[in-house]
């Protein structure tokens, strides 16, 4: 790959991975008031940022895995309790609304089927939560 592509490739993913910095950074505003929740939302979001990160260098490869499977069973362990929140509280759409563990295991990349359809729906958890709890 001749020079200049080569530094324009280079841009592109720093413009990425600065992006992507921005968007998976936990802030306060995430917050649902449901300890447990909050704290498996904000390691999502810490193994998340650590992944994007380790990503970007070749040497760090080992260290990725690790943090992929971390992620991997964070999600797992997170939605598995978030369903049993939403049906504990009896709410109707529970089931359709967070993927099933099963879904996650099944997910050969860990990532969340069903998320788009969730948003689309316009019925963030959070809000399910923090509506049904409150």
């Amino acid at each position: 790959m001749n020079e200049r592509i080569q530094r324009r490739v280079s841009a592109t993913e720093g413009l990425a991975f600065n992006t992507l910095k921005t968007l998976i950074t936990w802030g306060d505003d995430f917050k649902i008031d449901a300890g447990r929740l909050d704290q498996e939302h904000q390691k999502i979001f810490r193994l998340a940022l650590e992944a994007s990160g380790l990503s970007h260098d070749a040497a760090d490869a080992d260290r990725l895995a690790v943090v992929l499977d971390e992620f991997g069973n964070a999600i797992k362990e997170h939605f598995a309790y978030e369903e049993s929140v939403l049906g504990g509280i009896g709410h109707p759409r529970s089931m359709r609304i967070v993927p099933s563990t099963q879904e996650c295991s099944r997910s050969s990349n860990s990532s969340v089927p069903g998320w788009q359809t969730t948003q689309e729906r316009g019925c963030p958890i959070g809000q399910l939560c923090r509506s049904s709890t409150s």
